[in-house]
C-alpha cells in the first residue's frame, strides 16, 4: 500500500493577520471616502455662501447705482415713466462720472441693464418712437427690430409671472388639502380612542 503524500496543516495564523489586512483595508476606504465626501459637501456649502454674498453685494450696488442715476439725472432715469434710453448711454455717463462715487464703474453697468430689463421699460420701448438722452430730449429714432424684441421679452416676462403664480397657487392647494387629510385622520384616531376608552356597559 501506498502512503499519501505528507501535506502540511495550512496556516490558520497568516489566514487570520491577510484577512485582518483586508478588513482593515476595507475600513480605511470607507473612512477616506466619507471624509472626502465630508469635505466636498463642506466645500460646495462654502462656495454657496460665498455665491449669495456676491450676488448680495451686487444687487447692492446695482440699487445703489439706480439711486445715483435717478438723483442725477431725472429725466433720463424714472421708474413711473420709464423712456427709452440713448444706445451706448453709459458712455456720455462715464464722461461726466465723478470720482468719489460709493460704488463701482461697473455697477452702472449692472444699474442700466438692470433698468433696461425692467417690464415698464419693455413696455416703453415697446411704444415709443424715439430714445432718449440723459437730460431726456429725443435723440435717436427706435428701430422696429428692437421694438419687437422688446414686446417679446414683455410678454415672456408676462407668461412667467403667471406660471409662477400658478404654481404658487398649485402648491397652496395641495398644502391645504394635505392638512385637509391629516385633520380627518386625527380625527378619526380621536374617535377609535374615545370608543376604546367607553367601557363596555353589558360586561
Amino acid at each position: 500500500m501506498t502512503r499519501a503524500p505528507h501535506q502540511k496543516p495550512p496556516n490558520l495564523k497568516g489566514l487570520k493577520n491577510k484577512n485582518l489586512k483586508q478588513i482593515n483595508r476595507l475600513k480605511n476606504t470607507r473612512r477616506d471616502r466619507k471624509e472626502k465626501a465630508a469635505k466636498a459637501k463642506q466645500h460646495a456649502l462654502i462656495i454657496k455662501k460665498e455665491q449669495q454674498e456676491a450676488r448680495q453685494q451686487r444687487s447692492e450696488k446695482t440699487q445703489n447705482a439706480l439711486g445715483w442715476l435717478h438723483d442725477t439725472y431725472p429725466n433720463c432715469f424714472n421708474w413711473d415713466e420709464p423712456k427709452p434710453l440713448k444706445k451706448r448711454i453709459e458712455k456720455d455717463i462715464f464722461a461726466t462720472l465723478p470720482e468719489d462715487l460709493p460704488f463701482p464703474r461697473l455697477a452702472i453697468r449692472w444699474a442700466i441693464a438692470y433698468y433696461a430689463g425692467a417690464p415698464r421699460y419693455l413696455d416703453a420701448l415697446s411704444k415709443s418712437q424715439h430714445r432718449f438722452d440723459l437730460q431726456g430730449e429725443p435723440v435717436e429714432e427706435v428701430i422696429p427690430e428692437h421694438q419687437q424684441r422688446a414686446e417679446e421679452q414683455l410678454l415672456q416676462y408676462i407668461e412667467r409671472k403667471k406660471r409662477f403664480y400658478a404654481e404658487k397657487k398649485e402648491r397652496r392647494q395641495a398644502w391645504k388639502q394635505k392638512m385637509k387629510e391629516k385633520k380627518a385622520c386625527d380625527n378619526q384616531k380621536d374617535v377609535g380612542s374615545q370608543q376604546r376608552d367607553v367601557p363596555n356597559k353589558q360586561a
